[in-house]
């Protein structure tokens, strides 16, 4: 039986904006949002499909931020050439030195006392000389196409979003 519809029987205030409204025992019941299937059930995969998107944005945030750092780097060496300076693109660690040394030096202290001190000096350190264009721009470009969804692409539905009644007779 629909939710909304009127059972035999029961009186419901007339309409018109003179009308009080009946206090009707629909009104009492708390309204559960929940992730259903048609039959009813509850479905896992739908609260991972939740998860997914939630994790598609993630990636949309992070690779958006790491792009746009990319095209900052490549402006900061667009106006050093602009200022007379020879185009040289600078490594990464050079920009987080000039921009700020103490976090550079803290990461390092960290990451070699806390975390495992072979990561810094054959890894980070390795990827801290590389050109920060790349480093930044080349992660952050897969990042956004793997998390892009493309306009035409239409995601399969095998449930919906079902607002039900806790406590409700059904039937």
């Amino acid at each position: 039986m629909q939710q909304d519809a009127v059972r035999p029987g029961r009186r419901h205030a007339p309409l018109g904006p003179a009308a009080t409204p009946r206090r009707d025992s629909r009104q009492n019941r708390r309204y559960d949002i929940g992730v259903t299937t048609r039959h009813g059930r509850y479905d896992k995969g739908l609260d991972q499909q939740r998860g997914r998107s939630v994790l598609r944005l993630t990636g949309l945030l992070v690779g958006g931020f790491l792009v746009m750092a990319g095209a900052g780097s490549l402006a900061y060496e667009l106006a050093a050439l602009a200022a007379g300076r020879p185009f040289r693109i600078s490594p990464m660690g050079q920009i987080w030195f000039d921009l700020d040394s103490g976090s550079l030096n803290l990461a390092q202290v960290v990451i070699e006392r806390y975390v495992w001190a072979p990561l810094w000096h054959p890894g980070i350190a390795t990827v801290l000389q590389w050109p920060a264009v790349f480093v930044l721009l080349v992660p952050g470009a897969v990042l956004l196409l793997l998390c892009w969804r493309r306009r035409g692409h239409r995601r399969r539905r095998s449930a919906s979003a079902v607002v039900h009644l806790e406590g409700g007779d059904e039937g």
